[in-house]
């Protein structure tokens, strides 16, 4: 490409995607980086009406897309000033958490969870050992459409921000507080709110 905010990767080796390729597969690349990837139109319409999140990178395939998920592209790299960045179809394929996506894909930056004086008196839910990731993004998505805004996740939970989870969720890890890796035990001194229980197995 011949735009300064464009940059063109075609090599399996280049460490950027190598990066995503991470994020994308490996729930502790997502902690780790603090960072995660997401792919679909309506997520990047989502993050785009946060300014609080931080878009690191933007990226589309270079012969499949639409002409809708490229000018939403162009408008997030020129709002967060990072680059757009076109990958060919097979290496976008490679890293994008949906199989046949619409075409674009953004890393973001995790938000700071919240500490728990901010959580110990809400309206919470909390999931412990709740491992298919359709089903976390799913309850994530109810609590925010029930007015719930706190989501804590045990230990044994599908990490909360994992491209899976995320696209289950359809924009709602954005209007809830997420904090994860809180034991049961630390949730249940720290909640200082009624406590309710369901179990899946009855």
């Amino acid at each position: 490409m011949t735009s300064s905010q464009h940059l063109y990767i075609e090599s399996d080796a280049n460490p950027r995607l190598k990066r995503w390729r991470r994020l994308a597969l490996e729930a502790k690349a997502v902690r780790r980086e603090s960072a995660t990837v997401l792919e679909g139109i309506h997520l990047l319409q989502t993050v785009l009406e946060h300014p609080e999140v931080k878009i690191n990178a933007v990226m589309l395939p270079e012969g499949r897309t639409t002409a809708e998920a490229k000018a939403l592209a162009e408008r997030a790299a020129q709002t967060s000033g990072t680059r757009l960045y076109v990958l060919s179809d097979r290496l976008y394929d490679a890293i994008s958490p949906v199989e046949n996506g619409v075409g674009v894909m953004c890393e973001i930056a995790l938000p700071a969870a919240p500490a728990p004086e901010k959580w110990a008196a809400a309206d919470a839910l909390f999931l412990d050992g709740v491992q298919d990731a359709g089903n976390v993004g799913t309850l994530i998505r109810t609590a925010a459409a029930a007015g719930v805004r706190v989501v804590v996740a045990g230990p044994g939970t599908a990490g909360l921000w994992t491209p899976r989870v995320l696209r289950a969720g359809m924009g709602a890890h954005f209007a809830v507080d997420l904090a994860e890796g809180i034991s049961i035990e630390k949730f249940r001194v720290a909640y200082r709110g009624r406590l309710l229980a369901a179990d899946a197995r009855g």
